[in-house]
Formats: structure tokens, sequence, C-alpha cells
């Protein structure tokens, strides 16, 4: 039996794809305190293998959903996973007063938002390749044909 194909699945899996590809980023940004964005690029890669993997809907949305979500990993990541590992890290107690401190630190705000800002340039690359192949096998959500067909109705 073949299994039928769920936009909401699909979803969740590039969601948990898009997450556990953001594990080696994250581990080098906290243990090796640096950030080494190119591995942002693998997030848009790994939240599509999630949502093929999970069976979700392989139409002409599919690069765009693969594109909000891995930015929104990329964000879940950067603003919040991050700094929650750096306070566990530092022997710190992780609890949303300690999370609320350490944002309340202008030096560490503008790092992290510095960060956050290259981190999504190098995963918008990832998408792009992402984008492109999806255009080449199901067409774009606003191609000419499709524009042309709603001004018809």
């Amino acid at each position: 039996m073949e299994k039928s194909e769920s936009r909401v699945l699909g979803i969740l899996g590039a969601f948990l794809g898009g997450l556990l590809a953001t594990l080696p980023w994250i581990l080098v940004y906290v243990y090796g305190n640096m950030m080494f964005s190119a591995l942002a690029i693998i997030i848009a890669f790994v939240a599509l293998k999630g949502y093929k993997l999970f069976h979700g809907k392989q139409d002409k949305y599919l690069a765009i959903t693969i594109a909000i979500i891995s930015i929104m990993v990329v964000s879940i990541a950067t603003f919040i996973i991050i700094p929650f590992w750096l306070l566990a890290k530092e022997g710190f107690e992780v609890s949303f007063t300690n999370f609320s401190i350490l944002y309340s630190s202008e030096k560490f705000t503008a790092a992290i938002f510095r960060d956050y800002v290259i981190s999504v340039l190098f995963t918008v690359l990832g998408i792009s390749g992402i984008v492109k192949t999806l255009k080449e096998q199901h067409g774009s959500v606003f191609s000419k044909r499709q524009l042309k067909d709603n001004e018809n109705k």
C-alpha cells in the first residue's frame, strides 16, 4: 500500500529534519566558540529530506515551505537553543530568568543578532539550491501560467 501525501506531516518532518541539521552548527558555536555559518547551508537540504521522509505533499508550494521552515529553524536555534545551551555550558541554571538576564546584555544581544544575520545568509544559499531544483520539478508558485489561469477565473 502506498503512503498518502500530507502537507502537515511533511512540515513536521521538515521541521524535525531542520532542527537535526542545526546540531553540528550549534555544537561548533557553543563548544568551538565560533560561528561556522557554512553549516547552516545544510539545514534546507535536511529539512527537505525530512519533508520527503514524512511523505509531505510534493507540489509547487514545496520550495516555499522548505524556505520558511529553514528560516524558522535558524531563528529558533539562534535565539532560543543556543542561549540556553550557552547557559548550561557555563554552569548557570537553565531558566527563563537567566535567559532574560543573558538577553539584557547589550553585548550578547548584538553578537547573537550579528551571527543570526550571517547564518540566515548562508541558509538562504542552501535554500536557493533547493528552490531552483524544486522549481524545475514542480514549477514556481508564481508561474506565468498560474497567474494567467487566475486572471481568467
